[in-house]
């Protein structure tokens, strides 16, 4: 093996025991800590779980998924007035 191909062996070597060390240290978790991240994963869960938020559905679109959206409080009270108005005709 040339010097040349021996120094990289050795700095790969002392490279993989770096990223080992590195791996295996990580910060401890307070409690505290772990309850607030636990807390804010399942407001997050729960914004997407199916029927959480209410949708509408775009115009032209026949209610496929590409043309249903989320709406805001507006959007559904504009939604129900185009009904509303059609109801009367």
């Amino acid at each position: 093996m040339s010097e040349h191909e021996q120094t990289a062996a050795t700095e790969s070597e002392e490279q993989s025991e770096t990223d080992e060390q590195s791996e295996g240290s990580k910060p401890p978790v307070d409690e505290e800590s772990l309850k607030e991240a636990k807390e804010k994963a399942s407001a997050v869960e729960q914004r997407y779980e199916p029927d959480a938020r209410p949708t509408v559905v775009v115009e032209g679109t026949d209610g496929t998924v590409a043309g249903t959206a989320f709406a805001t409080d507006e959007d559904i009270e504009k939604h129900q007035s185009e009904r509303d108005n059609q109801d009367d005709e």
